[in-house]
């Protein structure tokens, strides 16, 4: 699999996009799904193995650090909170930034 972050007709809000590296798959598939009536923007932070590490942020401005699984489709939030942010992710463990400007942690 190949991701990438776009930005449809030059908007503000992101989307996380993914292809397969199979010359007979063809297409693209977006994989940052979100619940009816809601929108938001997703980040592409990376990789954990076969899982794209995304930050998708809602219009209530709260981020939800998240594994993607691509082929299967699924999304596991690993961490939800307002000023938090996925930093990196491998092997089950995550790295999340927390608090405002000038008072920032990291927590796993």
């Amino acid at each position: 699999w190949l991701a990438c972050q776009v930005a449809p007709v030059g908007g503000t809000r992101s989307q996380i996009w993914v292809v397969t590296t199979d010359p007979d798959d063809r297409d693209a598939r977006r994989i940052d799904y979100w619940p009816s009536g809601v929108e938001g923007t997703a980040e592409l932070i990376g990789w954990d193995g076969v899982l794209v590490a995304a930050i998708m942020t809602g219009e209530d401005g709260v981020g939800s650090s998240c594994l993607i699984d691509p082929s299967a489709g699924t999304t596991t939030v690993v961490d939800r909170r307002s000023a938090g942010r996925l930093v990196d992710s491998w092997a089950g463990a995550s790295l999340i930034r927390v608090g405002p400007r000038g008072y920032r942690d990291l927590i796993m």
